[in-house]
């Protein structure tokens, strides 16, 4: 009999074990009533998409000392771009029996958007309300303003001014520069064309020198020269004239007194050597062409100051 009541309370004992197992732990106090939503307030009461909204809901039900786990969103469907992103949720108790439950959330999808519930522990799901945000567009725009364009930084109605008045004004300098660099060009032209006489006489008097002619010869020569300038210089026919001749011929051609009779003697000069028949020297011929350079360098500087 002992035998056969062992057999039969062990695995009653076993049964027993096993039914208390099954029971689940008390995870808080029972809750006296349904928990209900006393107060609702959206913190600011109107928000547009990427605001930072803060939720406060006062609780009724959950009773003095209610210790759920921290609160979460319950379970959802997961979105690769849920419209709300939840920041932040606390529980705080209140007087009264009452808890302030606040939920930080911010909505990237204009209009209502329905809030996930949130899981306080315990059993207890508290259903939010929904969302209303406002789109960025103010009330009655019907559609989106088009894209403006793109907007001048500050200065650039004065650059492109400046910009606009140089360019009108370049074919204006460029014509301008271009006349004073035609009429400078003239200018050096008719001046080498004016010199051209005095240089070409200056180069002859040299080679003359050089080689070595006898003494009528040269001072004839000398006379050429000179004479050959005058007729170039002056437009006259000073090579027909006589030395006594000179004087009035060049007086009316332009050349002062003392500039026509300082030529009109260099010509009387070499005329004693070619005509008189006197011995000319190596002193005698450097003379000449001193004095007929001097007298030619006195014309040319005459005419160019007139």
């Amino acid at each position: 009999m002992r035998r056969l009541a062992l057999r039969l309370s062990v695995p009653a004992l076993l049964a027993a074990t096993a039914v208390a197992q099954e029971q689940p732990a008390d995870v808080g106090p029972p809750l006296a009533a349904p928990v209900r939503i006393e107060q609702v307030t959206f913190i600011p009461a109107r928000f547009t998409v990427g605001d930072a909204v803060e939720l406060q809901l006062v609780l009724l039900g959950l009773p003095a000392g209610f210790d759920g786990r921290p609160p979460r969103p319950a379970a959802t469907a997961a979105s690769p771009l849920p419209p709300v992103v939840i920041d932040g949720i606390a529980l705080t108790p209140l007087a009264g029996g009452r808890h302030l439950l606040r939920l930080s959330f911010r909505s990237f999808q204009p209009g209502v958007a329905a809030l996930p519930a949130v899981d306080l522990g315990g059993g207890v799901v508290v259903e939010l309300p929904h969302a209303r945000t406002s789109a960025t567009l103010t009330d009655g725009a019907a559609r989106l303003e088009p894209a403006r364009g793109p907007l001048p930084l500050p200065g650039t109605g004065l650059r492109l001014a400046a910009v606009v008045v140089v360019l009108l004004a370049c074919p204006g300098a460029a014509v301008f520069g271009a006349r004073r660099a035609v009429r400078l060009l003239c200018r050096l032209l008719a001046a080498g064309r004016r010199h051209r006489p005095r240089l070409r006489f200056e180069r002859d008097l040299r080679a003359l020198r050089g080689r070595g002619a006898p003494g009528s010869a040269y001072s004839a020569e000398v006379a050429r020269l000179t004479r050959r300038f005058l007729a170039a210089r002056l437009q006259v026919p000073a090579r027909s004239k006589t030395a006594a001749e000179l004087p009035a011929l060049l007086a009316g051609a332009g050349l002062t007194r003392h500039a026509a009779m300082a030529v009109t003697q260099a010509i009387a000069a070499t005329e004693r050597f070619t005509f008189g028949g006197a011995p000319l020297g190596d002193r005698d011929a450097a003379e000449l062409a001193a004095q007929a350079r001097s007298a030619v360098a006195a014309a040319e500087r005459e005419l160019d100051e007139a």
